[in-house]
């Protein structure tokens, strides 16, 4: 199980790369929804990172999602606010979760694959991906109070001090 960093201006969390290639998945859905020539060339940079994790390109432990380097102005953070809200519409428009079989065909649907597909053992549930949007809206927000936390899914094995959404 390989774990991600997610941070910015020294808070952040610890969460399941897997988690991140999902949500990057309806993140860039988001911007394309939103149309990517409305975008400026830092918020374009966040738009690539997310593709190339929701197409397996970073799996072999890269994943991740650079905010440091890429949010600099308060336009940046309003556009990525737009494109936060616009995820959490699209996974609202979901069904309470993404089943075993779904994640699994997601995988299948990857275009670069290290080694073997990962096969999913339990489903996710939608609410877990928007309470990590949130964590991102915190983060940017510098209203995140943690600079070294664990998240972890409802349902998925972990350590006792993960917080679990």
């Amino acid at each position: 199980m390989q774990e991600t960093y997610i941070d910015y201006k020294n808070k952040g969390f610890w969460i399941r790369s897997s988690f991140i290639e999902v949500l990057s998945e309806y993140i860039c859905k988001a911007f394309e929804e939103i149309g990517l020539d409305t975008f400026n060339e830092n918020l374009l940079r966040i738009y690539d990172n997310c593709d190339a994790n929701r197409k397996g390109v970073f799996s072999y432990g890269a994943v991740g999602i650079l905010l440091d380097r890429t949010i600099v102005t308060d336009e940046d953070k309003a556009l990525l606010f737009d494109v936060f809200s616009r995820t959490k519409y699209i996974l609202k428009e979901k069904t309470p979760e993404l089943t075993t079989s779904e994640l699994d065909l997601w995988e299948q649907r990857k275009t670069a694959h290290y080694g073997e597909v990962h096969t999913w053992r339990h489903p996710i549930k939608i609410q877990s991906l928007i309470k990590t949007i949130e964590y991102f809206e915190q983060l940017i927000r510098e209203t995140y109070p943690y600079a070294n936390h664990n998240i972890n899914y409802i349902g998925f094995p972990g350590v006792v001090d993960d917080d679990w959404v």
